[in-house]
């Protein structure tokens, strides 16, 4: 996967797409193989070592792994980024949490009245934007996309794969994993299957 180019993961679902995922995020590590980002080999990083080199990660099920549901929108804006909020006495300083999920309410359109309301108030597209929007606000160098439209509506898929488009041009390698053809024949610059 190259600077500024969207690689797209292709392939029936249960062929490892999540385990894929999880391997170049952190979540788990390869039992062989390695991960290496600009030639430095990070199979042994944990997720928020990951996260410190710039690889973001857009899960596939929004609900269990994307957001925390009785979190506040404001909180999900900033989960896993938590340390870049901390004021004095290493507490996370809610006046620039929250000016920060304004900004990135604002920027995708999210529509919710208050940051302050629970995630779980908005709609399924409004949530993917959230994660979307978290995972894209810091300048990441690598950006593993699952199925980063799957079950959101017209609009918002428009809206997402713009900023996918946009990011790419900036410069970001997008790892996209999709299940949907359409989707990734619409991004990819390059396509692979993944099969058993």
């Amino acid at each position: 996967l190259n600077k500024g180019e969207i690689l797209g993961i292709a392939g029936v679902s249960g062929n490892g797409q999540p385990e894929l995922a999880e391997v170049v995020t952190g979540l788990s590590h390869p039992d062989k193989g390695s991960v290496k980002l600009r030639g430095k080999e990070i199979s042994s990083f944990d997720r928020k070592k990951r996260i410190n080199e710039g690889i973001s990660f857009i899960p596939e099920d929004r609900n269990t792994t994307g957001v925390c549901l009785s979190w506040s929108i404001e909180d999900n804006c900033i989960a896993g980024y938590q340390e870049r909020f901390t004021g004095k006495l290493n507490t996370i300083d809610h006046k620039k949490s929250s000016s920060f999920a304004e900004g990135l309410i604002e920027k995708f359109k999210i529509k919710t009245p208050s940051e302050k309301l629970p995630i779980s108030s908005l709609s399924g597209g409004n949530c993917q934007k959230v994660i979307v929007a978290r995972e894209t606000a810091f300048d990441p160098e690598v950006i593993v996309a699952a199925e980063p439209s799957r079950g959101v509506d017209i609009g918002a898929i428009s809206a997402i794969h713009d900023h996918m488009m946009e990011l790419r041009k900036n410069g970001t390698a997008i790892l996209l994993i999709s299940s949907s053809l359409d989707e990734i024949f619409e991004l990819s610059d390059k396509i692979a299957v993944i099969y058993e």
